[in-house]
């Protein structure tokens, strides 16, 4: 009977402290206003805003460009695995974006179209309160 008590008493030792190590492990958020340079694409396109929301359990994202008022909606937008990925149209031409976190509010990646691709690197803005 001792035994039986010891090792369940073990056993949930050992869950509660799987369970607080798992709340400590930070998730990444692409979530947010995204600041991006670009700096190896074509004129007009080299830095940037992408905006990533998440409603109705699924991401949606926008891509805007310094001095430039449109805002290009992401088509296919899906984040897993911490990355984002996506395309947007520009010119009649589809872009395919693909990102992956190297730091809580930092990411790279690439944006790709038929005649090439160029760089991106990407920083999060924080939350003004």
């Amino acid at each position: 009977m001792k035994k039986s008590i010891f090792t369940l008493v073990l056993i949930s030792i050992f869950a509660v402290n799987a369970v607080a190590q798992q709340g400590k492990a930070q998730k990444n958020d692409p979530v947010g206003t995204w600041k991006f340079d670009a700096p190896s694409a074509p004129e007009g396109y080299t830095s940037g805003a992408i905006n990533v929301a998440f409603a109705e359990k699924k991401y949606s994202a926008n891509m805007s460009f310094a001095g430039d008022g449109r805002k290009l909606n992401g088509e296919n937008v899906k984040f897993e695995n911490d990355s984002l990925l996506f395309s947007v149209f520009i010119e009649e031409q589809e872009i395919k974006v693909t990102l992956k976190f190297t730091e809580p509010l930092k990411m790279a990646g690439k944006a790709v179209w038929s005649d090439g691709e160029a760089s991106l690197s990407l920083t999060k803005e924080k939350k003004t309160k």
